[in-house]
């Protein structure tokens, strides 16, 4: 068998073992087991409705639309609500169906509490690096124009960049992890833009995540084995 077919296969495999988590979740609770995605795919649709409005895009500002120039206390009090404003130069149906299939899958998988404090993580610290980076000069590594502060920083492609990375560690799913890694990579080369180091940026954040979920599974399992001997040892000794 050639590698090619080998690596087809084990992909097909990685496929085949995450579409079986989303399946039996939709089978044992229904519409209920996606109730973070589909909550947020509402949320997203009615911002976005709102945002079309002349009265609505006024509320919209006040509450979602971030941009990275903004004073600190300004741009930390929008930051949250930039997560389900629209993007710039993405179609609503995009940011519906990453939200849809990411946090769906996630939510299936690992469940809510990891699901939204990924996603958070990787919203939060890859804006926080923007801020950063905008403060380094043009032409070094990772700095970005000035111009960018006022570039409209909104949406949810980092929540749904982190928590793709954190799937693909926590899951093992190698080949998956690989080639939605190098469409990030690929993003970030065609267009060297701010979005593009936010999401270098949450795409590290999500690994780093998924990298401490296995390290806490595996101290989980290994306190499990020693109550285990514990146990087992003093039953012996019980009946000695």
């Amino acid at each position: 068998m050639s590698a090619v077919k080998k690596a087809r296969g084990a992909a097909a495999a990685e496929f085949t073992r995450v579409f079986g988590a989303v399946s039996r979740r939709a089978r044992d609770r229904g519409p209920w087991g996606f109730a973070l995605a589909i909550g947020l795919c509402v949320v997203i649709a009615a911002i976005s409705a709102l945002d079309s409005r002349p009265g609505g895009q006024h509320l919209v500002n006040g509450c979602c639309n971030e941009r990275d120039g903004y004073p600190l206390h300004l741009w930390l009090f929008r930051l949250p609500g930039s997560m389900i404003a629209p993007p710039p130069g993405l179609p609503i149906w995009g940011s519906l169906l990453q939200v849809l299939v990411v946090i769906g899958i996630a939510e299936a998988v690992v469940g809510r509490t990891w699901t939204i404090a990924v996603g958070l993580a990787g919203h939060v610290l890859s804006g926080i690096a923007a801020r950063v980076l905008l403060n380094v000069v043009p032409g070094v590594f990772g700095g970005l124009p000035a111009v960018d502060r006022f570039v409209l920083d909104t949406g949810p492609s980092a929540v749904t960049v982190a928590l793709t990375a954190y799937l693909a560690v926590v899951l093992r799913v190698p080949i998956l992890g690989t080639l939605a890694a190098v469409g990030v990579a690929l993003g970030m080369f065609a267009h060297s833009d701010l979005a593009a180091r936010e999401h270098a940026v949450a795409w590290a954040v999500g690994m780093a995540c998924g990298a401490v979920h296995l390290l806490l599974l595996r101290r989980r399992a290994a306190h499990a084995s020693m109550r285990d001997i514990t146990g087992l040892g003093a039953s012996v000794a019980g009946h000695t």
